[in-house]
């Protein structure tokens, strides 16, 4: 199993929590398309932790108005 290092993470993510919410849905948009069809049999999670690492997914926010 391949390991990803938390350092890289941070330097993509403002805190573990943003990177591992991210990297969650990610990995349920892979399960969704059945992209894993490739050669390659490792864990969506992973998969999705390392296109994270490496810039492949861009993500914001957007500011939510508060109720009155």
């Amino acid at each position: 199993m391949e390991s990803i290092p938390i350092e890289k993470l941070m330097e993509r993510a403002a805190n573990r929590y943003e990177a591992v919410m991210v990297a969650a849905k990610r990995a349920r948009q892979i399960n969704r398309t059945k992209e894993e069809e490739s050669e390659e049999k490792e864990k969506v999670t992973v998969r999705a932790l390392r296109e994270l690492m490496e810039g492949k997914i861009e993500f914001k926010y957007e500011k939510k108005e508060k109720r009155k």
